[in-house]
């Protein structure tokens, strides 16, 4: 454990406190889908650095609970669905969370950095009796295989900006073959990573709904999208 990240996950054990950020999803149409809320810590260490320290340090359902309940919070005021991650480990506790369970606009990304268990696989089924969407995140990464895509079954899968961008570098085998399964499960499929728009309309011919990245707008506090017309608020076409 760095004292990078021990530092940033002793802060918010002790706080109770996390800074959360909001990236836009757009629809390959151009309109509107919502945000996924980003987490981020008060002295800039790596996201991915904390929350590994936080396994290691057996707090990791406790720094979820903490990033989840404010990132929550504070999109209370954006529009379209809220993308929530949430890593495998730590989805037996959202069936406790009932002032959340209640509310449809949520989107529970399952994080692929830890495999299923016995409780997140007895609370997913809950989540699933109960109406509630699910995301496989990081299609191709760590534990989000297509073993999980068979197993989750979930309404959206979230393709990896590693297999995005060797798309964008003239290797499409792994984007067209995880656009496969997705569509074996009737999943909408988001492609995350987008640094280019004009990779959009291809993308589009590919087989993706949805679209994510630096290029269609960076992760900003709730204040910077709660500033926006949202009436208005449309991702230009591209020829």
């Amino acid at each position: 454990m760095t004292s990078c990240a021990r530092d940033a996950l002793n802060h918010a054990l002790v706080t109770q406190r996390v800074r959360s950020v909001f990236q836009p999803i757009w629809n390959v149409d151009g309109q509107w889908l919502g945000f996924e809320a980003l987490t981020r810590f008060w002295n800039g260490c790596p996201p991915d650095q904390v929350f590994s320290a936080a396994t290691n340090a057996k707090e990791l359902e406790t720094l979820d609970a903490i990033a989840i309940t404010q990132a929550i919070e504070r999109a209370r005021r954006l529009p379209g669905k809220l993308f929530v991650n949430i890593s495998a480990l730590s989805t037996a506790q959202i069936p406790l969370w009932t002032r959340y369970t209640e509310n449809d606009r949520i989107v529970w990304e399952i994080t692929e950095t830890h495999p299923l268990t016995k409780d997140s696989m007895e609370a997913i089924s809950w989540l699933k009796q109960h109406g509630h969407v699910l995301a496989l995140d990081d299609a191709g990464t760590q534990f989000s295989t297509k073993q999980r895509l068979d197993i989750l079954r979930p309404q959206i899968v979230k393709l990896s900006l590693t297999i995005v961008h060797e798309w964008a570098h003239g290797l499409p085998q792994a984007l067209r073959q995880w656009i496969t399964w997705a569509k074996m499960h009737s999943a909408l499929i988001i492609a995350e990573g987008i640094e280019a728009r004009e990779w959009i309309h291809t993308l589009e011919e590919e087989g993706v709904h949805a679209v994510q990245g630096f290029a269609l707008g960076r992760p900003e506090e709730a204040a910077f999208w709660e500033a926006q017309d949202f009436t208005k608020l449309t991702l230009p076409r591209f020829s």
